[in-house]
């Protein structure tokens, strides 16, 4: 079991303020309990870097003490894929997985536990709690860039998105460096103000010829907006100067593919699949790419890794399943099981909902596949989705959807 320790309050010097001095000269003490901390259920959850200068651990286990030739942390956020009991195993943009620590002082008393988390060498907090722990730090020391720069990362990821930009703003102010204009790029991203994410970019690349994330970043607004050309010579850039980064392949596969040249699309995806295994989108854009290619059984081999690399990827194999233009690889019944699992545990996933439309739809059920449409159309994702809507119109003239 964690160590717990009780605090209350007394006159004139506080028994809050003389456990902060024990723990000042006691850290190790503190943080690290008699006995390792229980798993608490972190796999698959988002964590932030609490921060700057972190480093992942990159050994097949943790290392106790936590190594000091260690891969730097690359990102603000990371994905747990394993779990310790004192850390969490993520992957960095190069597709190198290590270990970050958790925290591991668990207190009854909240104001101490805020006090003594920030003293903590933890690496890791959840997505839940990074908001609260990144403002407790402005609060102490309302000068902490690092604390504004990764709270804003923090209300991006909640959807915050017009606070998340006045922090950014604000960094930028203080401090207009290449790294912050990135940043404001991502939440502008987030918003889809494209333009305006680019043009953060571009001042990024202008402050830093040489920063090679700008470049990827920027080929996705590009390929946003369908400026596929531009997109690909953004990437082009980025693995000139970094070829063994992954995200900047998938990002140039698939912009080729916006162009229709399959041939180059599955050759960058398959390169990107190369260096990261374990990148799942980039199995399901290679899918596509190799379903207008008319390579069916590869796709399906794709889509079924994708959906074992990630399990939420089952919608994107259960809709292929019921659009593929070859029949012998349709299968409508394992199409509607999957989908009907994944809108019980999601009913407000419109993929799920489409799913099941096209479903019905295979099995000759018109009228069901025109009202799960119907709902999954409520979604305001999919306001403008002409694909979507027409796929609606196929079903009320009792058609099934092919995909091209």
């Amino acid at each position: 079991m964690p160590r717990v320790i009780r605090a209350r309050q007394s006159k004139g010097f506080t028994l809050i303020e003389f456990l902060l001095a024990i723990a000042a000269m006691m850290l190790v003490a503190v943080r690290v309990p008699d006995r390792p901390l229980p798993e608490s259920g972190w796999v698959g959850k988002t964590v932030f870097v609490r921060m700057s200068g972190a480093k992942i651990d990159p050994s097949a286990e943790p290392r106790e003490p936590s190594p000091l030739d260690g891969v730097a942390a690359d990102s603000i956020t990371f994905r747990v894929f394993a779990e310790r009991p004192n850390h969490v195993q993520v992957r960095t943009r190069q597709g190198v997985n290590g270990w970050l620590r958790k925290d591991q002082v668990v207190l009854l008393d909240a104001e101490l536990a805020n006090q003594l988390q920030a003293r903590s060498s933890a690496d890791a907090v959840l997505f839940d709690d990074a908001v609260a722990y990144f403002t407790r730090r402005l609060e102490a020391n309302p000068n902490d860039m690092d604390a504004l720069n990764r709270r804003a990362a923090a209300l991006r990821a909640k959807g915050e998105l017009d606070a998340a930009i006045k922090d950014a703003s604000e960094t930028i102010r203080r401090n207009p460096s290449a790294v912050l204009y990135n940043n404001r790029a991502i939440i502008y991203h987030a918003k889809k103000d494209y333009d305006k994410a680019i043009a953060d970019y571009a001042q990024a690349i202008t402050l830093n010829p040489k920063y090679t994330l700008a470049y990827s970043n920027r080929a996705i607004m590009y390929h946003a907006k369908k400026d596929y050309d531009q997109a690909i010579a953004d990437t082009t850039q980025a693995i000139q100067m970094d070829a063994k980064w992954p995200v900047s392949y998938r990002t140039r596969g698939i912009s080729w593919y916006g162009k229709k040249d399959y041939d180059k699309a599955i050759e960058d995806l398959t390169q990107a699949i190369r260096l990261d295994p374990k990148l799942g989108q980039a199995y399901i854009d290679r899918a596509n790419a190799l379903t207008k290619q008319k390579e069916y059984a590869k796709a399906l081999a794709d889509l079924n890794e994708a959906q074992r690399l990630e399990p939420s990827n089952v919608a994107t194999l259960a809709f292929w399943l019921v659009s593929c233009p070859e029949d012998k690889y349709r299968d409508g019944n394992r199409a509607l099981e999957l989908a009907a699992q994944i809108h019980k545990r999601e009913r407000h996933n419109s993929k799920a909902m489409e799913t099941l439309a096209a479903a019905h739809a295979e099995l000759g059920r018109f009228d069901e596949a025109v009202r799960w449409q119907e709902r999954a159309l409520q979604d305001p994702g999919l306001k403008n989705d002409a694909a979507a809507q027409r796929r609606l119109e196929l079903y009320r003239e009792k058609q099934v959807f092919r995909q091209d």
